[in-house]
This record gives structure tokens, sequence and C-alpha cells, in this order.
């Protein structure tokens, strides 16, 4: 009787053990497809030109330059004394 239960669990477990790695098989084959299939999708749109791409770092960094242009030398020196006194805890 005991035989008979430890061979229906070992039965059991084995299924299951095959229905597991049959589910990673199947995620990862799928995956494998997904990146495939978005690795094609992007082949078909051609690359932005290295102007278009200039062009929009320039914006990026025009922008950045006006920001720190807006921030007063108060503030500034309030950020410092602050760093300053965090530095000596």
């Amino acid at each position: 009787m005991a035989q008979e239960l430890v061979t229906s669990q070992l039965t059991e477990a084995a299924s299951l053990m095959f229905v597991g790695m049959l589910v990673v098989f199947l995620f990862l084959a799928l995956l494998i497809a997904a990146v495939n299939g978005l690795s094609w999708l992007c082949s078909l749109f051609p690359e932005q030109s290295s102007d278009d791409v200039s062009a929009a770092t320039s914006s990026v960094s025009n922008a950045q330059s006006e920001a720190e242009k807006e921030i007063s030398k108060e503030h500034i020196a309030a950020i410092n004394a602050a760093f300053a006194m965090h530095l000596k805890k």
C-alpha cells in the first residue's frame, strides 16, 4: 500500500515537472518570436539621419542652458551651504 502511494506521488511529480518544463519552453519560444518580430518591425523603418539627431541634441542643450541661467546665485549659494553642512555631519 505504501509503495502504491509512493508510485502515484512520483508519477504526479513527474507529470508536474513535465508540464512546468513545457510551459517554460513555450514561454521562451514565444519570447524569442516576439523579439525577432520586433527586430523585423524596426528594420522596416529607416534610422534617423545624423542631422536630425544633432538638431535634437542641440535643442535639448539649449533648453538646459536656459534653465541654468534662471537659477539665481542665492539659490546656488544656499545649495552649496546645505551640501557643506551635510558633509560636516
